[in-house]
């Protein structure tokens, strides 16, 4: 299974379990209407949250922008795939202004809440395989000489 169906499977068990919660549907009236690309404050968002996952060394010695992979990924995926990243994102923005801003999928792993904790290992996983998927991570993995 590809690294982006892994996540797309997650967030449909997210947003099944939101579904479920009234009390978070009746407190969260507004509605996402998701575009065709990313929003700038989204890839922000996303650039955030992945610098507190990944060391900022690997960022700069790479070149890699989190943001931009998330898109570009986006941009080769189905509409509903895109639907479904930008809804999460949205709802990931919002809780984060309970979690500790771009440390949100840091601080979901402690919440006692499992909703809370699947958007927090949900976002890592959207953070880190745009992250791994670009060529340029290579640069860290040091391959070793095989010896014959």
């Amino acid at each position: 299974m590809e690294p982006l169906e892994e996540i797309l499977q997650e967030i449909t068990a997210f947003e099944t379990q939101l579904s479920r919660r009234s009390f978070i549907g009746a407190a969260l009236l507004i509605t996402v209407a998701p575009g065709i690309s990313l929003a700038r404050d989204d890839q922000r968002f996303i650039d955030a949250v992945a610098a507190t996952l990944i060391p900022a060394k690997a960022l700069q010695s790479t070149g890699i922008n989190v943001g931009q992979n998330v898109d570009h990924l986006l941009r080769n995926g189905s509409e509903d795939h895109r639907k479904k990243v930008t809804r999460f994102l949205a709802w990931s923005q919002r809780a984060s202004i309970l979690y500790g801003g771009e440390k949100v999928a840091l601080n979901a792993r402690g919440s006692r809440f499992m909703l809370v904790r699947k958007m927090g290992r949900t976002l890592s996983s959207l953070c880190l395989i745009a992250f791994w998927a670009d060529e340029r991570a290579l640069k860290l993995v040091d391959i070793p000489e095989v010896k014959a």
